[in-house]
């Protein structure tokens, strides 16, 4: 997006109209990639004038770096708190969630869980094709009494969550003053803040799957039984994350990942993490071989979503399947033979077509990253606000540049100095290979804005990093 923000026009029209198949874009993509190709202007200038003032720069941030870490823990912990709650607090209560779209599905969803006890579509007939995890929590906050704001309350709270344990994850290998940093960019990013009036599985899915990172480390670095405990806690919460967003195996394998390059007891710690997290997905899939006659431990659309973003037509989002006309499964009314479909036509394009894929990777990384406002759309649509448009804009702008900032540090970060081998500080690796399957998964399957969502603590912590190595007086970069 910075590129195309210097490049001539008619270039970027050309340009762009290559991330569509047919050289066709929607009107509101059109729109978003304008306004974040406004925004990239602004980094651009930022980094620019960073570099032209590194020395003052510098010094900035060695003495914020500083302050950071000289606050003491438990003042730190009621600060970040205060800090990350305090905007999203305000954030639901002067932009009130009005469902639509998927997230009205989520709250009919919960209404009728409520109201029958089943997981039902409105014609009453049984269903999967949602995970069940969100609708679940819904249903629970409606029981007790709360509403969408009281949704949006908790929301906050996790989104408080998430920023804690950035720090928490970050600390014990990066510093104080790096993981607090990170810390602090997780309260403050727009898009963070945004998405919590929204009835989205975004919030809690991010602090569920941090969170089970968080108890992975510990349990790793734990030397005495207790580490089991963790082990089966990390379990719980991962197998929680797994029925909000099926997207947390990526976490799981970052786990995995981390327990076989660990050593023998650590393969113990993580068959543990495999059998509880492995609970909630089995019991749902045994309801859904009852209901539906086949065993589906998530949800019923992971081949529909994997046609979506692997096909002739698509330009990696699957957003042009959304059109019946256009998607091949939309006549299929059986759920499960549905996806099933959506997976063999993904593997038949696959198959057929090889010389398509590094192109359409290409576009696929490419919206996983450009921008950060699709959540725009979705928090001020349903508002009857006369000037909801230039809202949504301007939020569009600031979320789309503090993601650019974000994006270009962590990048640099992780793509230069990752590789220098005088340099051994590092983010937590668990974290990093977090991100890494989770572009893994987009790559794969589809790979709309909305699924970075979650890995926006890493990106911040490997931008706190390259803070502190920028502040350090003894590097140079």
């Amino acid at each position: 997006m910075a590129l195309l923000a210097i490049t001539p026009d008619a270039t970027a029209a050309a340009l762009l109209a290559r991330l569509a198949p047919d050289g066709e874009l929607g009107p509101a993509t059109r729109s978003t990639l304008r306004v974040g190709r406004l925004a990239a202007v602004p980094a651009l200038a930022m980094l620019g004038l960073a570099w032209f003032r590194r020395d003052a720069l510098r010094r900035g941030l060695a003495w914020l770096l500083a302050v950071l870490a000289a606050v003491p823990h438990g003042r730190w912990m009621a600060l970040l708190g205060c800090v990350a709650l305090a905007p999203r607090l305000a954030w639901v209560a002067l932009v009130p969630s009005i469902p639509w779209s998927d997230f009205l599905e989520y709250h009919e969803l919960a209404e009728r869980l409520l109201e029958t006890g089943r997981f039902a579509t409105a014609e009453g007939a049984p269903t999967a094709f949602r995970p069940m995890g969100y609708p679940a929590f819904l249903a629970a906050v409606y029981a007790l009494g709360g509403g969408i704001g009281a949704v949006g309350v908790l929301n906050a709270l996790f989104g408080a969550a998430t920023s804690l344990l950035t720090w928490e994850l970050a600390r014990h290998r990066g510093g104080e003053g790096p993981a607090r940093l990170a810390a602090l960019f997780v309260a403050l990013m727009p898009s963070q803040i945004g998405y919590t009036s929204l009835l989205a599985a975004e919030v809690p899915f991010t602090a569920a799957a941090l969170g089970s990172l968080v108890l992975a480390q510990r349990a790793f670095a734990e030397r005495s039984g207790r580490a089991w405990w963790l082990a089966a806690a990390c379990g719980a919460l991962l197998g929680a994350a797994l029925m909000l967003r099926a997207h947390a195996a990526a976490a799981a394998l970052a786990i995995a990942l981390a327990g076989a390059l660990a050593g023998r007891r650590a393969l113990g710690l993580v068959a543990v993490v495999a059998v509880v997290s492995a609970v909630l997905p089995a019991a749902w899939g045994l309801r859904n071989l009852r209901e539906l006659g086949a065993f589906v431990p998530f949800s019923t659309n992971g081949g529909v979503n994997l046609h979506f973003g692997n096909n002739g037509m698509t330009n990696g989002t699957g957003l042009e399947l959304l059109d019946p006309q256009k998607d091949a499964t939309s006549g299929i009314a059986d759920e499960v033979e549905r996806s099933r479909a959506g997976t063999r036509l993904a593997l038949d394009f696959w198959r057929e077509h090889p010389e398509a894929l590094p192109a359409l990777a290409a576009r696929k990384l490419f919206w996983f990253s450009a921008t950060d406002g699709v959540w725009t759309h979705w928090a001020f649509g349903g508002l009857p606000w006369e000037r909801k448009e230039t809202a949504r804009r301007a939020a569009l702008a600031l979320a789309t540049l503090a993601h650019a900032l974000l994006l270009a540090a962590a990048l640099f970060e992780l793509a230069l100095f990752r590789r220098r081998a005088d340099q051994r500080a590092s983010a937590e690796p668990l974290a990093e290979w977090y991100l890494a399957f989770t572009v893994l998964l987009a790559v794969v399957a589809i790979a709309q804005e909305r699924y970075r969502f979650p890995v926006a603590p890493v990106l911040a912590m490997a931008a706190g990093l390259l803070a502190a190595r920028f502040a350090a007086r003894d590097q140079r970069l």
